[in-house]
């Protein structure tokens, strides 16, 4: 939420925290059909660019743990996997897992 103070971000966080899961579903379903409806369309289409990269965590995350970290090894981290469109940079779909995932163990299959 660029430019919102941090009483918004924290009144949405508790919002959103307050949904039960269909309500989480309805929510982000409204939400990504809007976003969906102001790509532009493209001749040729979108790329859809499957990828994983490593979020370094501070403090006790849950689900961080040490794993194969290319700028601070050692450190707490996680691994998702992200589906993005690429020529748009939005993302469709992410899978936060353990930093200790590795590839090919990662189940992308099911992703």
């Amino acid at each position: 939420m660029a430019g919102a103070g941090n009483g918004a971000l924290e009144a949405f966080r508790s919002y959103r925290a307050s949904l039960r899961p269909y309500q989480n579903y309805r929510f982000y379903s409204a939400l990504w059909a809007w976003q969906m409806g102001r790509l532009p369309e493209r001749e040729g289409g979108y790329s859809l660019d499957l990828d994983s990269t490593v979020f370094e965590r501070y403090g006790r995350q849950e689900g961080a743990l040490k794993g194969p970290n290319p700028r601070k090894h050692g450190r707490p981290s996680h691994h998702p996997l992200l589906a993005v469109l690429a020529e748009a940079h939005f993302i469709l779909h992410g899978w936060l897992r353990a930093a200790a995932t590795a590839a090919r163990r990662a189940g992308w299959w099911s992703f």
